[in-house]
């Protein structure tokens, strides 16, 4: 629905990363910071119920957007 119909091109986000050095989503690490208590972001939070609960509030956040299925499939996956 976010599109309204226009065509959207696909990319396929893997590639080698023996081509240069790419460094495409898969080679980076999420993390949830305080940022109250640690504005410097040194120490992310370890805690899996409140990172479980900022997940699927994003997840619901995405979802208002008609996002396509990989996004979803790719970057949120258990």
């Amino acid at each position: 629905n976010f599109t309204k119909d226009v065509p959207v091109m696909k990319i396929n986000r893997r590639e080698s990363k023996t081509n240069g050095g790419y460094n495409g989503f898969e080679d980076t690490k999420s993390a949830l910071y305080d940022l109250k208590n640690d504005p410097g972001q040194l120490s992310p939070i370890q805690d899996n119920d409140i990172i479980n609960k900022y997940k699927k509030i994003m997840i619901e956040e995405i979802k208002l957007y008609d996002p396509p299925h990989e996004v979803l499939l790719n970057y949120f996956k258990d």
